[in-house]
């Protein structure tokens, strides 16, 4: 039995369509939320490495060029403390903004949706 245009178009309104709108959340909080945050800790960890932090905290107590005298000593150590210091804050502006995307990732689609059933409803949020 051959199919039809209209059965055809049916089937595929109701696989594919239909069905992608149902497992499109699934797939958002599921898989798509592992990937977020897979993506998240890889980021940390290459602006963790781009700006050497390890090796900044690792040689926080040696004496830059060799001064092993105590004025080298406090001298590199204090502008050791002051670069880790900026580049720390850097590494936590960065992780900031990565969780405010993660954030937006999560709670971005819960708002679209809320703001659809404002706008065609009038639905409101009873806190």
């Amino acid at each position: 039995m051959k199919d039809t245009l209209f059965a055809n178009s049916l089937r595929f309104l109701g696989k594919e369509f239909l069905g992608d709108f149902v497992a499109f959340p699934l797939w958002w909080y599921s898989k798509g939320t592992l990937k977020m945050i897979r993506f998240v800790m890889e980021k940390t960890e290459q602006r963790a490495y781009t700006l050497s932090l390890r090796i900044w905290i690792k040689n926080l107590f040696v004496p830059m060029y060799s001064q092993y005298d105590l004025a080298g000593r406090v001298i590199s150590f204090f502008l050791r403390i002051a670069v880790l210091v900026y580049r720390l804050i850097i590494f936590v502006i960065w992780f900031c903004i990565l969780l405010a995307f993660l954030g937006v990732w999560l709670f971005g689609p819960i708002a679209v949706l809320y703001y659809i059933l404002y706008q065609i409803f009038g639905v409101t949020l009873a806190l």
